[in-house]
């Protein structure tokens, strides 16, 4: 009968110490807890630039993209890229699009205005469901696992700890699945990869641990 009210004493003596983990706890639940709510407001997202050569990222529509004359010795192939990545978005739902114009200088050496072709990107109503300052939300990360984290220390009046993780997506969107988008954004493939290996910095505040990114 002892033995039985020893294992049971001991039983009890677990459950207490479970429950009585603080959100302060350096510990691998709690950063994982915290990285996953962090992770939950930031997505995974697309954002169609002007051309491959000018890295020109937009984040606010409508857009006015201008288009080559047709007189214009540029390839068809260089022509299609200046709005490879809107048109894809096209295609999804995600933008509508129409023809329109723009004035641009004859030549650089020239203030001589010329008329050339545009086209003019908006958001469709789909679109604005999904869109944000950095672009079309695809999908969001979380934790796989917590691969380790340094010992709680002090830095500039706080208590940090640098934690490393794997982190995959997760909610995926299908229609990030389709050809004509991973052709126009074929980094995107990258960032959807499963078990990427992050890291990130946690500091202790009055009420627990917080993402770096959110404390002001």
């Amino acid at each position: 009968m002892k033995h039985i009210y020893s294992i049971f004493a001991s039983i009890v003596l677990v459950i207490l110490l479970v429950g009585c983990s603080s959100p302060k706890d350096a510990s691998k639940d709690n950063f994982k807890k915290v990285i996953n709510a962090y992770l939950d407001k930031n997505c995974i997202t697309i954002s169609p630039q002007e051309s491959p050569w000018r890295g020109i990222s937009y984040h606010v529509f409508p857009v006015t993209i201008k288009l080559l004359p047709s007189d214009n010795k540029g390839t068809d192939e260089q022509k299609s890229q200046i709005t490879q990545e809107f048109d894809a978005l096209v295609g999804i739902g995600m933008l509508e699009v129409q023809d329109g114009s723009a004035k641009v200088n004859k030549s650089t050496a020239d203030d001589e205005k010329i008329t050339i072709p545009a086209k003019i990107y908006a958001l469709s109503e789909k679109g604005k469901q999904l869109f944000s300052k950095t672009g079309f939300c695809v999908a969001t990360y979380e934790v796989n696992e917590i691969s380790g984290f340094s010992e709680p220390s002090q830095s500039m009046g706080h208590t940090i700890s640098d934690v490393s993780f794997l982190v995959s997506p997760k909610d995926i969107k299908d229609w990030s699945k389709k050809e004509t988008i991973i052709k126009a954004f074929p980094r995107l493939l990258r960032k959807l990869e499963q078990n990427q290996a992050r890291s990130a910095r946690l500091i202790l505040m009055n009420d627990g641990w917080v993402h770096e990114d959110e404390v002001e």
